[in-house]
């Protein structure tokens, strides 16, 4: 079900053909559950764009009437996440590569400052000289 979301969402966003598109809309309202939705809402967000809405005022009304289904179906909070998320690319290959640049980045960093902290010597409280008293001058 999972894949048909997708297929769906990306069939609303390619599709040239209004009637196809006003189809997949409908079918994506009618087969997505409530915990698939957040993945519909971060999928069709970029949608809702005033760009979209002069240029094909369909499709941000068909993105539009989706998002807000799952606003009505979806507590706030969740929305909320699903809103601010970007779209998961599960199976897209450059994802796959920077995500792992990210982890053998992060893992390098890490020993890098491991081995910085070894390296340098640990810091000495500096010491207050000891308190000396004036003595008042003679005359």
């Amino acid at each position: 079900n999972d894949t048909a979301i997708a297929a769906l969402a990306k069939l609303i966003g390619n599709s040239q053909d209004e009637d196809t598109r006003r189809r997949a809309a409908e079918s994506l309202g009618e087969i997505a559950t409530e915990s698939q939705m957040p993945e519909v809402i971060a999928a069709l967000k970029n949608y809702l764009l005033d760009k979209t809405y002069k240029n094909d005022r369909r499709l941000f009304n068909d993105c539009y009437k989706i998002i807000w289904n799952c606003a009505q179906t979806l507590p706030y909070p969740i929305f909320h996440q699903a809103w601010h998320r970007p779209p998961t690319r599960k199976n897209d290959r450059k994802w796959r590569l920077f995500r792992l640049f990210l982890l053998f980045s992060s893992i390098f960093l890490l020993i890098f400052l491991y081995h910085r902290k070894a390296d340098t010597p640990p810091i000495q409280q500096p010491t207050t000289p000891p308190a000396t008293t004036i003595s008042p001058p003679k005359p």
